[in-house]
């Protein structure tokens, strides 16, 4: 069995255990009975010692289909555990309508990078956006049209994310980016990249209606470790978001550090 494929593995491992002076050799082999059937075997063979009575190879050969059937079984049922289990987390931590990061995910993330940023003195920002009138396209064509807008502009924040960013739905029309490594003056030109994205795309009604769609975008960002709590970023990005829309909507504001009290 062994010599009719001297290149296999079996071969190469029986060569090395003689090489080594062992005198036992186990492997798993798979053989046709008579009947022309498929078995998995696990084989043993014995070479004799020296002196011993009997000179002939010694082999046994135990049938091993069923166990090996139900490894395999088995190992297949830990797989797709194992799949079911990624699905579950992703589901954990997804907002359902725009396959964004959810709430949860976000403080985690928001209170994770805060803590990095300060223990190595780099800057993080936080733009939060809110879809302007939003409650126009609910309440004049319905909720199915306000959640294909929804869905619209998160994956055009989606797709205008940056490597390290996080883009999370926050609640409602309210969408956040954590901007890690980047600057107040960078997130605002990120933001307003952005905020252009939007106002260029259109959602169409069911009626055939192409409506625009604009956002308003809050900005601010710890620098120097200049903020103390990572809810006082949260803070000062929705104040600017509140500037933004006092000043007409369809625009990025942020706030200025000296009026910046949490």
């Amino acid at each position: 069995l062994l010599m009719r494929n001297p290149e296999s593995q079996n071969f190469i491992d029986f060569l090395a255990t003689m090489a080594r002076g062992n005198k036992n050799f186990q492997a798993e082999l798979d053989l046709l009975t008579v009947k022309n059937n498929a078995i998995r075997t696990i084989m043993n063979l014995s070479v004799p010692r020296e002196g011993a009575k009997f000179k002939n190879l010694l082999i046994s050969l135990v049938d091993i289909t069923e166990r090996s059937r139900v490894e395999q079984e088995k190992d297949l049922l830990l797989n797709k555990l194992h799949q079911l289990n990624r699905q579950l987390e992703t589901l954990a931590v997804t907002d359902g309508l725009t396959m964004l990061y959810n709430h949860r995910f976000f403080m985690e993330s928001l209170n994770r990078e805060f803590s990095r940023a300060v223990r190595h003195g780099r800057p993080l920002s936080l733009l939060i956006a809110d879809i302007d009138d939003f409650k126009i396209f609910n309440d004049t064509y319905g909720h199915q049209l306000g959640d294909k807008v929804l869905a619209q502009v998160a994956s055009l924040l989606k797709s205008s994310r940056r490597g390290a960013d996080i883009v999370a739905r926050y609640g409602g029309e309210e969408f956040v980016l954590l901007l890690p490594d980047t600057t107040l003056r960078h997130a605002m030109t990120v933001g307003d990249k952005i905020r252009q994205r939007v106002e260029s795309s259109v959602v169409e009604s069911d009626e055939g209606d192409k409506l625009k769609v604009t956002i308003s975008m809050g900005a601010f960002s710890m620098e120097d470790n200049n903020l103390e709590k990572a809810k006082d970023l949260l803070i000062l990005a929705d104040k600017a978001l509140y500037l933004a829309k006092d000043a007409g909507k369809n625009c990025v504001r942020t706030i200025a550090q000296s009026s910046a009290k949490t």
